[in-house]
């Protein structure tokens, strides 16, 4: 007989750790990635393009300045005032 082709096995152990099965984990960040991604899409197709708008007119311009017509003509609303030089601070 072939006793040199006998695989002597070792006895099963204790606990024998079963193999990881690391697709449904897999799956589930697929179809998460995905979701974003159409999330995402969803998100960027309903946005107005910037080139879209457009730009103010002359005639805006104007009715931003009678609107604001108490105030100093050289100020705009939400301009940065000047660093005031005199005290030292800016």
């Amino acid at each position: 007989m072939n006793a040199e082709k006998r695989t002597v096995r070792a006895a099963p152990g204790r606990y024998q750790a079963k193999p990881h099965r690391r697709w449904p984990t897999r799956i589930v960040v697929a179809l998460l990635s995905v979701g974003g991604m159409l999330g995402l899409w969803q998100y960027v197709a309903h946005e107005q393009a910037a080139s879209a708008q457009e730009p103010p007119s002359i005639q805006d311009a104007e009715q931003q300045l009678q609107l604001g017509g108490g105030q100093d003509s050289s100020s705009f609303q939400g301009a940065p005032s000047a660093p005031n030089t005199v005290s030292g601070t800016s």
